[in-house]
C-alpha cells in the first residue's frame, strides 16, 4: 500500500520537479574553478657531466639491492612489513579512505525507517475535543513511518566534497610513502653505523694492543738500562688516549643496535644476530643511477603529496563557491498513527507528502563570500608550497650529490694518508731497530698511524651515508613496499563485537 501511493504520488510530481530543476540549474551557474596548476613536465638530467660517483640512468625502486649485502635487503623488508610508523601511516590512509566512500555515498538516496509505541493522542482526537467540548481521547498510539530524500546536487557541493576528499585521501597516502622511504633509509642507517662503529672498534682495539706491545717492550728496555723513562711515560699516554677512545665508540655501537631495534618494531635481543656481528660497512657494487629530473618530480612522495594539496585547496573553492546558490532534494515521507496495529494500514491513519525541498540562504551571502575568500587565499598557500616542494626535491638531489662527492673525496684521500701512516710506522720501527731514530720518533709515527686508520675507518661509514642520503633524495623504496592494514586490537565483550 505504501509503495502504491509513493509511486503514484512520484509520477504526479515529474513535471513540477523536472521545470524547477531546469530553472535552478540555469541559475546555478558557479564561478570557473582555477585551473589545474600542477601538470608541469621538467626536462633536464640530474647528474653534472661527467661524473663518476653516479649514473644518468633510471633509479631504481629497491636501491638497497645494489649493495653487496643481502641481509641489508633482508632488515629493510622487515622494516617495511612491521615498522610502527608505517602502520600509524596505513591506519590515516585507511581514516582518509573511509571519508572519502562516505562522500560518494552522501550523494546517494537516503530511506529512513520509523517504529514506536506509547499511550496519548493524534491531532484528530484533539480537534474532535474542540469540537465536542469533550475530553480528548487518550490511549495507546502505535507509529510507523518511511521518509526518503535525495540531493540533487544542483550547486555542486557534494561534488566538490568528493574531490576534495579524494585529493586529501591521495596526499595522505603520498605522505605515507614518504614514510616508507625514511624507514627504509633509517634502517639502512642504523645498519651502516652498526657495522661502521664496530670496524671503528675493532680498529681501535688493534691499535691499542699495538701501543701496549710497544709499552711493553718500552719497559723491558728501561728495567734493562738501555731505555728511559720518558719513552715509557709518552707510550702509557699514547695507549691511555687509544683505550679512552674505544667505550665511546662501542656505546655509539650499541646505540645503533637499539635503534634498529625500534625501526624493525621488536627488542634489541631479537635481532638476527648477523645483523648485529655486522663489522663491515657495505659497499655499492654500481654507480647509483639518478635519472632525470621530470621522473624525480613523480617520483618524490612530497611533491605528490604538494601536488595533491592543491587539487584539495581548489576542490575547497568549489565547496565555498556552492554555498552562494540554492540546494534542491527531493523528499517523500509517508506516516501511521493508529491505536492499534492492525489499523495502521487503514487510509485514515496515513499521512504522506512529497516534492521538492528548496533551501538557500539568499540573500545573506557575506559568509559563503567569506569562505570563498578564504578558500582561495588557502589555494594561493598551497600553490606556493607545490612550488617550493618542485624546488626543495631538486635542490635535496644537488646537496645531496655534494655531500657524496665530498665523502667520496675525503675518504680517498683519507685511505690514501693511512696507507702513508703505515708505511711510515713500518719505516720508524725498523729504523728504531737499527738506532737511526730515537723513541720519540717512533711515537709520533705510531699517533700518527692510529689517528689515520681510525679516521679512514670512519670515512666508509661517512660514504654510505651520503649514499644513503642521496638515495633518500632521489624518493625511491616505496613503490615495491608492502600493502600495510592498521593493526586491530581484538574484540573484548559485548563493546568490542561488530555491529
Amino acid at each position: 500500500m505504501w509503495g502504491i501511493l509513493l509511486g503514484a504520488a512520484l509520477m504526479h510530481r515529474t513535471a513540477l520537479t523536472a521545470c524547477l530543476l531546469l530553472a535552478l540549474n540555469a541559475c546555478a551557474t558557479r564561478q570557473p574553478v582555477p585551473p589545474d596548476l600542477a601538470s608541469i613536465h621538467p626536462q633536464g638530467v640530474l647528474v653534472p657531466a661527467p661524473s663518476t660517483l653516479v649514473s644518468p640512468a633510471p633509479a631504481v625502486d629497491t636501491w638497497w639491492n645494489l649493495y653487496d649485502a643481502p641481509k641489508l635487503g633482508r632488515l629493510i623488508q622487515d622494516a617495511l612489513h612491521d615498522n610502527l610508523d608505517l602502520k600509524a601511516a596505513a591506519a590515516r590512509v585507511a581514516q582518509a579512505r573511509a571519508v572519502l566512500d562516505a562522500r560518494k555515498r552522501a550523494r546517494l538516496p537516503t530511506t529512513r525507517v520509523t517504529a514506536g509505541a506509547g499511550e496519548g493522542s493524534t491531532l484528530d482526537d484533539q480537534l474532535a475535543a474542540a469540537l465536542d467540548d469533550t475530553p480528548v481521547r487518550t490511549g495507546m498510539r502505535y507509529d510507523a513511518g518511511l521518509d526518503f530524500s535525495w540531493d540533487t546536487d544542483i550547486q555542486g557541493r557534494l561534488g566538490a566534497s568528493v574531490r576534495a576528499a579524494h585529493a586529501h585521501a591521495a596526499e595522505v597516502q603520498a605522505l605515507a610513502d614518504a614514510t616508507r622511504i625514511d624507514i627504509t633509509v633509517e634502517t639502512a642507517r642504523a645498519y651502516v653505523d652498526i657495522c661502521g662503529y664496530a670496524a671503528r672498534v675493532g680498529d681501535a682495539r688493534q691499535s691499542l694492543d699495538l701501543l701496549r706491545q710497544s709499552l711493553t717492550l718500552q719497559r723491558r728496555l728501561l728495567d734493562s738500562g738501555a731505555g728511559n723513562r720518558l719513552d715509557v711515560v709518552r707510550t702509557q699516554a699514547l695507549a691511555d688516549e687509544a683505550a679512552a677512545a674505544i667505550p665511546a665508540l662501542q656505546a655509539a655501537h650499541d646505540n645503533a643496535i637499539q635503534e634498529l631495534s625500534v625501526l624493525l618494531a621488536r627488542p634489541a635481543d631479537a635481532l638476527p644476530g648477523d645483523a648485529t656481528a655486522c663489522h663491515v660497512v657495505p659497499r655499492l657494487t654500481a654507480a647509483p643511477p639518478a635519472g632525470d629530473v621530470a621522473a624525480l618530480l613523480k617520483r618524490r612522495p612530497d611533491v605528490r603529496a604538494a601536488d595533491d594539496h592543491l587539487r584539495a585547496s581548489t576542490a575547497g573553492i568549489d565547496l565555498a563557491v556552492s554555498e552562494l546558490y540554492p540546494s534542491l532534494s527531493i523528499g517523500a515521507e509517508l506516516l501511521s498513527s493508529a491505536p492499534s496495529i492492525g489499523e495502521l494500514n487503514a487510509r485514515s491513519s496515513m499521512v504522506w507528502r512529497i516534492g521538492p525541498l528548496l533551501s538557500w540562504s539568499f540573500p545573506n551571502l557575506s559568509v559563503a563570500r567569506a569562505r570563498i575568500a578564504g578558500a582561495k587565499a588557502g589555494q594561493r598557500e598551497a600553490l606556493a608550497q607545490f612550488d617550493k616542494s618542485i624546488l626543495r626535491a631538486i635542490a635535496d638531489v644537488q646537496v645531496a650529490l655534494g655531500s657524496y662527492q665530498a665523502a667520496e673525496t675525503q675518504h680517498n684521500a683519507l685511505q690514501h694518508a693511512s696507507a702513508q701512516t703505515g708505511e711510515a710506522l713500518r719505516l720508524a720501527q725498523r729504523a728504531r731497530q737499527l738506532g737511526a731514530v730515537d723513541a720519540l720518533d717512533l711515537l709520533d709515527a705510531q699517533r700518527s698511524d692510529v689517528k689515520a686508520r681510525l679516521a679512514a675507518t670512519a670515512s666508509d661509514a661517512d660514504v654510505a651515508i651520503a649514499q644513503l642520503g642521496l638515495f633518500r633524495a632521489l624518493g625511491g623504496g616505496w613503490q615495491t613496499a608492502p600493502d600495510l592494514e592498521p593493526s586491530m586490537p581484538a574484540p573484548s565483550g559485548p563493546s568490542g563485537s561488530a555491529p
